[in-house]
């Protein structure tokens, strides 16, 4: 019993997994906005600055790439795709990872006005997965708990 409501308990736990994932990107790309809208940072300082922030914790990605500048590599396009590949796919679908490869792609490749258009438009895009993240959390994270106590009880039954 123990064990199927500790299996619905990690199935749910891995939909808000995912929802705090969207939200850290989310948080990402306003703090490049903002970043790019009052000085114009260049892909490396926004790197920086992202890696420092302990609320995008789940992104680890960022902190592997400003490791990787701060050890001497120059290829930062290159870094970004390099740990975004490597990243624990833990919570990140392929929805999530291509938002964040065109990110990656973008950022630092056009003036200011292109890369805040172009983040906000990867923000509505991704604001749509959160929409849809929260709902899937909310219906199947309970169904989820339910199904696994559900299951343990009727296996305990069964045993009686």
């Amino acid at each position: 019993m123990i064990m199927s409501a500790m299996t619905g308990a990690a199935m749910a736990d891995r939909l808000s997994g995912r929802y705090a994932v969207l939200c850290e990107i989310d948080r990402f790309i306003g703090k490049a906005a903002a970043l790019i809208r009052q000085s114009a940072s260049p892909l490396e300082d926004i790197i920086c600055a992202a890696a420092e922030d302990k609320r995008l914790g789940r992104l680890s990605f960022l902190a592997d790439i400003n490791r990787q500048l701060d050890g001497g590599r120059t290829d930062i396009r290159g870094a970004w795709r390099d740990c975004l590949e490597n990243a624990p796919p833990e919570y990140m679908r392929a929805e999530e990872k291509a938002i964040l490869e065109e990110l990656g792609e973008m950022l630092g490749s056009t003036d200011v006005q292109g890369q805040l258009e172009g983040l906000s438009a990867k923000r509505d895009a991704l604001r749509e997965l959160i929409a849809e993240a929260d709902r899937e959390r909310r219906e199947k994270g309970k169904l989820y708990r339910m199904l696994g106590v559900t299951v343990g009880l009727f296996a305990a039954v069964i045993l009686i």
